[in-house]
């Protein structure tokens, strides 16, 4: 028989009580933050794990709502038996502004142009 250690399986079901978050909660986060923010900035907010926020932030990027706009260094948190904290890259995100709705009748009488209606613009 070889004495060769064997890695354990390590099971990650048991996390703790998981917070359910939809992506609307995340999102008024997201609006009520000011400039770039993390996603650990949006869960300390909201006082839940931050990766339910990964998992929200990721539909909001994929609906275009939010964007990624780059990354900042994070450094881990201190392990026993080494000297430094190491870093890791933290995605940076930032909402999309929202367009208002176009004013077409605007448009027409600046440009003196004849609604679609058939009749002059208001």
């Amino acid at each position: 028989m070889s004495r060769q250690k064997i890695i354990a399986n390590v099971s990650t079901f048991d996390r703790g009580s998981v917070v359910r978050v939809t992506s609307e909660k995340v999102l008024e986060a997201v609006r009520a933050c000011e400039g770039d923010f993390t996603t650990q900035d949006i869960a300390g907010q909201l006082g839940i794990g931050e990766y339910q926020v990964r998992a929200a932030l990721s539909w909001l990027v994929r609906r275009g709502i939010v964007e990624r706009v780059g990354a900042e260094p994070r450094r881990l948190p201190v392990r026993k038996g080494r000297g430094q904290r190491e870093t890791y890259p933290a995605t940076l995100y930032r909402a999309k502004k929202e367009a208002s709705p176009v004013d077409f009748n605007a448009l027409y009488r600046v440009f003196g142009l004849i609604a679609p209606s058939g009749r002059a613009p208001l």
